[in-house]
């Protein structure tokens, strides 16, 4: 299967789409800026300067003739609207998002991935962010969570796993005396620990996949994992996959690679697995695509065209055994040795593998479109005036296809949101009251105007643990 990779998009979806060749797949590694419209800017984590509308809203107001493409999100991303498809679901016509964490199948192979990128001090916190944001939740929304690594280390046969971030540790296993040497400001970001997501690696260590892609540092990377052999049988080979020489070789960081380039890894040994990983850039401002997009050949199961998406029973099973989504804002203590405790609820693997064999029926290996159909939530760009929060059609369904109760998709709203005010506030001391929503902790009723109105004041509270909004808490990580 012809498939093509992209690092991070930056809003350019007409310039991937006019730039690539013939291909049957497309996978995003996030910063995909789909901007609906112009509101939607103002829940991205950018500078007003930095927030330019992009192309994805022709996508959103139309379908157009496109491949198959499946992302995850990045750190700067319309997080309203990710923020509706929690679980994942189409963003626009063939452009389906793996939600905060996913996996699906296309023709056979187990694409799984997981959005955003690594904080320490927001790590151990469930997903206690709710819209609209408030400024600081701008920062916190796209942050990994023990819960989404702890949901996706259960994978088994993993083939292409999607992330933002990198892997903590992974240029350890590339050419990182070249790329001090390229980008010397990668440099103080290892020697400080920096670089990358620990729970990403643990996740890779765990899911040994075949193929890791991932951007946000907006350089090409190339990198060979090898794992030793598993005691269980039953692990996929990949005889037909690149030796990891030749992936190195091939995807060099350099536009123009010198001659006689040293080769650090060498071919696994009979029987170790290994994980070929390539970090991507960004739209080049002199056209060249390169470092930003790379197309593949790679096997899979079934050749059939256009690729088939169907859900991934395997990970339906371990999204309900997994349920509900924790959402503490105090993140949890750490042990002595820095350790979090599991945020999966307790005898989640023994109830996971009965949901599993309990998955008969067809709905949970069938085609996503089958129960997830794309639908049009706020306007497109010059559509009219959108609303503060939408619930979306596609997590409800599919909520419902689980029998989980639906806790991410805010309630139906009816009138605009106006304007966040600009004075009298540190950017997160105010709270928009909406009297019809469920959960609101304000004492006043339904009756009252609703608006935005200081945190504290008209019985506003702070830390009542299950306000829906969520953004009164004090507590804020060091390191957002």
């Amino acid at each position: 299967m012809r498939v093509a990779v992209v690092g991070c998009l930056h809003g350019s979806f007409a310039e991937l789409y006019r730039t690539l060749p013939p291909v049957d797949l497309v996978l995003c590694c996030g910063d995909l800026q789909a901007f609906r419209n112009a509101s939607d800017m103002e829940s991205c984590h950018l500078l007003p300067d930095q927030r330019k509308l992009g192309s994805f809203h022709k996508y959103y107001a139309a379908p157009r003739d496109i491949p198959l493409t499946i992302v995850v999100g990045g750190n700067h991303e319309a997080s309203n609207y990710l923020g509706e498809l929690f679980y994942g679901g189409w963003l626009a016509h063939n452009i389906y998002y793996l939600g905060v964490a996913g996996s699906v199948m296309v023709n056979g192979l187990r694409i799984a991935g997981a959005s955003g990128i690594y904080r320490k001090g927001t790590e151990g916190c469930g997903y206690f962010e709710r819209v609209p944001l408030s400024e600081k939740r701008l920062h916190t929304i796209y942050h990994i969570r023990k819960w989404n690594e702890e949901r996706l280390r259960f994978l088994s046969d993993v083939d292409i796993f999607l992330s933002h971030d990198w892997p903590a540790e992974i240029i350890k296993h590339g050419d990182w005396k070249r790329l001090f040497r390229f980008s010397p400001q990668f440099k103080p970001l290892v020697s400080s620990g920096k670089l990358g997501a620990p729970p990403l690696m643990r996740i890779l260590d765990a899911t040994r996949p075949r193929y890791w892609f991932a951007a946000h540092r907006h350089i090409k990377f190339p990198a060979v994992k090898t794992h030793p052999p598993k005691a269980a049988k039953g692990e996929r080979g990949h005889e037909q996959d690149p030796t990891p020489a030749a992936w190195l070789s091939t995807h060099t960081i350099y536009r123009n690679p010198p001659p006689g380039r040293d080769l650090l890894n060498t071919p696994p040994q009979p029987g170790h697995r290994a994980t070929r990983f390539l970090a991507l850039s960004k739209p080049s401002d002199d056209g060249w695509t390169g470092a930003w997009q790379v197309v593949l050949d790679i096997s899979a199961p079934s050749e059939a065209l256009p690729p088939a998406l169907t859900f991934d029973y395997e990970w339906l099973a371990i999204t309900k055994g997994a349920h509900p989504i924790p959402t503490n804002c105090d993140p949890l203590a750490r042990d002595a040795e820095g350790g979090l405790p599991s945020m999966l609820p307790d005898n989640f693997e023994e109830r996971t593998l009965a949901i599993l064999n309990a998955l008969v029926d067809p709905r949970f290996s069938g085609p996503i479109s089958d129960i997830q159909t794309f639908a049009k939530t706020a306007p497109a760009a010059g559509g009219g005036a959108p609303l503060a929060h939408y619930t979306n059609p596609q997590t409800t369904a599919f909520c419902a296809m689980l029998g989980i109760e639906d806790l991410t998709n805010p309630p139906p709203m009816q009138h605009p949101l106006p304007p966040r005010p600009q004075t009298g506030g540190d950017g997160d001391s105010w709270h928009y009251h909406d009297g019809a929503s469920k959960g609101c902790s304000c004492t006043s009723g339904p009756g009252d105007t609703d608006g935005w109105r200081p945190i504290g004041s008209d019985g506003h509270s702070r830390n009542t643990g299950d306000d829906y909004y969520r953004p009164h808490d004090t507590y804020i990580p060091e390191d957002y």
